[in-house]
């Protein structure tokens, strides 16, 4: 018989890796892989400064703190490329050393307060799904539902900006206002997630499942389907595993999961997997020496 909270932590992290696998794929697209992993290392620094601020464990605080700080990332990486000879992936680079170096240093400082509710904001390392309560999980199912409804509210303008963000100003959307709107759903995801994950991990679960779902589809609309069904089993499968060996963090065993998920589509991919392309070439050679001149 299976425990009920595991499979209420489960959920809680399926859910929550739809949300990455969903807007992972928007990142990759634009070529900001990245960008996940600088807002959820960004997110970390938020969180404990929001906690030194109220003295408790507050989602809404640590939305704030962590929204708060994203911005101060994307701007700080905006400077660096902008006023500097910095390419934008060694801004990306230094964005996130100084923020996870920042958020150890805060991390330090609470644990030498004494404050008793401070336990538990190492878990935001690594992730750890046991430790998860109804209210985590709640607020996962909850943030899918908001995540999916901005989506298909602002599809149209999300794809064209995606792919063409020329041909999308000519059209009248607001690109800047449209970047708001995406970096918003990332902080959201990463604040509703990096408990269970943590934040070293948290990039996995936007990065691996769209990787993973380019191979498979070259439409955007089945890659969003796909991301997602990684994004989902790769939380599920990971959090489950967690759950049930609570001495293992959650973090790596996603991480584990959607990379084990990875090699089995890098090779057995229909269309872009080494095997297929591999018997392509070769049944192409075949074709070549048929009609080769004698």
């Amino acid at each position: 018989m299976v425990d009920p909270n595991i499979l209420w932590i489960v959920s809680g992290c399926l859910f929550l890796g739809i949300c990455g696998g969903l807007l992972g794929c928007f990142a990759y697209l634009r070529k900001q892989s990245l960008l996940g992993d600088v807002l959820s290392h960004a997110a970390f620094p938020g969180v404990c400064l929001a906690f030194l601020v109220t003295g408790t464990k507050s989602v809404g605080a640590f939305l704030v703190g962590s929204l708060a700080c994203g911005a101060l990332a994307m701007l700080a990486m905006s400077a660096l490329t902008r006023w500097t000879r910095i390419k934008a992936d060694s801004a990306m680079a230094i964005t996130v050393s100084a923020s996870f170096a920042m958020g150890i240093v805060l991390l330090t400082q609470i644990q030498q307060t004494g404050n008793p509710n401070q336990a538990g904001l190492d878990r935001f390392l690594f992730g750890q799904a046991s430790a998860l309560v109804a209210r985590d999980v709640t607020m996962m199912m909850v943030l899918t539902g908001v995540v999916l409804f901005v989506l298909s509210l602002c599809y149209v303008p999300l794809k064209a900006m995606t792919f063409d963000p020329q041909w999308a100003k000519t059209r009248g959307y607001r690109i800047a206002l449209l970047e708001i709107v995406l970096i918003g759903l990332f902080v959201l995801t990463i604040v509703a997630g990096i408990q269970a994950v943590g934040v070293l991990m948290m990039a996995a679960l936007f990065i691996t499942p769209a990787v993973m779902a380019r191979y498979w589809t070259s439409r955007f609309g089945w890659m969003l389907f796909v991301g997602a069904a990684f994004g989902g089993v790769g939380g599920a499968i990971g959090s489950w595993l967690s759950a049930a060996a609570p001495q293992l963090p959650t973090g790596p065993l996603v991480v584990i999961v959607l990379t084990g998920c990875f090699v089995l589509t890098f090779f057995g991919a229909p269309k872009q997997g080494v095997l297929a392309l591999s018997w392509v070439r070769l049944r192409q050679r075949r074709q070549r020496r048929g009609h080769t001149p004698q």
